[in-house]
């Protein structure tokens, strides 16, 4: 298996930034890539979903990882090179904190989308930590592209020789 690098947002998603879209500009000759939320203290060098307090959707497989290292769903929609991606969760009925960031202990409902339409919507238990924008990636050639972000988001690199990840602003 390729080295594992994971994007983590430095920011969570919040009630007016739920969701985070990303340009697949290159997926590597393994195709190993997928995007999740993670919380504040996720490891870089593991795939979102594979601990935890995280959700991901890895493109290999196909499938829906939540906290484990084996996939649940299988989403309906396979993604090439060019697809724009995204993930989000529901803001209705939803506690948040006076900053805007979901409170702990409650059940969202993720979702994953392609090209604009949703593919897959997996009940996520949140304990807390934040949900931040993390993509997965193997440094075998990828490269993703984020889009429409409304807040500045920084990522931490594990492998920046291997990855490279620009920003459209």
């Amino acid at each position: 298996m390729a080295e594992i690098t994971n994007f983590k947002a430095a920011n969570s998603l919040s009630r007016r930034h739920s969701h985070f879209e990303v340009r697949l500009s290159h997926m590597g000759k393994k195709r190993e890539m997928g995007i999740g939320l993670v919380h504040s203290n996720y490891r870089v060098e593991r795939m979102p979903g594979w601990e935890e307090g995280s959700i991901g959707w890895h493109f290999e497989r196909g499938k829906v990882f939540v906290e484990e290292n084996k996939g649940q769903e299988e989403a309906t929609a396979e993604v090439f090179e060019g697809d724009i991606v995204g993930c989000g969760f529901d803001v209705k009925d939803v506690q948040f904190d006076d900053a805007g960031i979901p409170c702990s202990n409650q059940r969202l409902s993720v979702y994953f989308t392609r090209n604009g339409g949703e593919v897959l919507r997996q009940e996520f238990y949140y304990r807390g930590g934040g949900l931040h924008p993390a993509i997965g990636m193997s440094c075998m050639g990828s490269k993703v592209e984020l889009l429409n972000l409304l807040d500045p988001l920084v990522f931490e690199v594990n492998l920046t020789k291997c990855v490279y990840l620009y920003s459209t602003k």
